[in-house]
């Protein structure tokens, strides 16, 4: 007698998932008992979502669903579930996930508007108001910053992680607008790069390769 109430020796099964089952054979002597499990592996599936739209300057997360059976390999070499991207222009992503049962291919394309110096967030809207250029943005932790509207002032600089915590901050006096950061010691990621001037408060996406 089999678990799913079977009579026979044998038992045809075709699960969807991972199932077990239990068969007990007897006779006038006794009985005994046996157990076997049929690991059920998804067929692949990649699915990037609908696509972005993103200002100039910022990163963007794309990700499709992960599961330990699946290997990965997108357009730009990456072989994580996830892909970190920052594209200066308009761009497309596609995505191959594998396993021993086949495989599986998405795109996505990430809009991108405005211009690399535009601010992504500014409390002034007049003609105070700070923009900046950052490069390169990814970096390995290098990071070149040219602020508009302001020369040789005081400026506070501050790096913010992905809870809002300040892990860096830094006084410095923008000589002909420009100066550069260093967290080459940081973990990869994105941080906010809060840049506070008498005259206005500039916030920039970064991402730490």
């Amino acid at each position: 007698m089999w678990s799913n109430t079977k009579t026979t020796y044998y038992n045809f099964v075709a699960p969807s998932v991972t199932t077990a089952w239990t068969i007990t054979i007897s006779n006038v002597c006794g009985s005994a008992t046996d157990n076997i499990t049929v690991n059920v592996i998804p067929i692949p599936a990649a699915n990037l979502g609908a696509d972005k739209d993103i200002t100039a300057g910022q990163s963007v997360k794309l990700e499709t669903a992960t599961d330990a059976s699946y290997s990965y390999l997108w357009s730009n070499t990456k072989t994580t579930y996830y892909n970190f991207v920052a594209p200066s222009t308009t761009m497309s992503w596609t995505i191959t996930v594998s396993n021993v049962c086949g495989s599986a291919t998405d795109g996505i394309t990430v809009n991108v508007s405005g211009s690399p110096g535009s601010s992504l967030l500014s409390i002034n809207d007049n003609n105070n108001k700070l923009s900046s250029t950052i490069y390169p943005n990814p970096s390995d932790g290098i990071f070149n910053v040219t602020i508009n509207n302001i020369k040789n002032e005081n400026i506070k600089v501050e790096v913010l992680n992905s809870l809002g915590q300040i892990v860096f901050e830094d006084n410095k006096n923008a000589i002909n607008n420009k100066f550069y950061i260093d967290i080459r010691n940081f973990a990869k990621g994105i941080y906010q790069l809060r840049i506070t001037s008498p005259k206005d408060v500039l916030i920039r996406s970064i991402m730490k390769q």
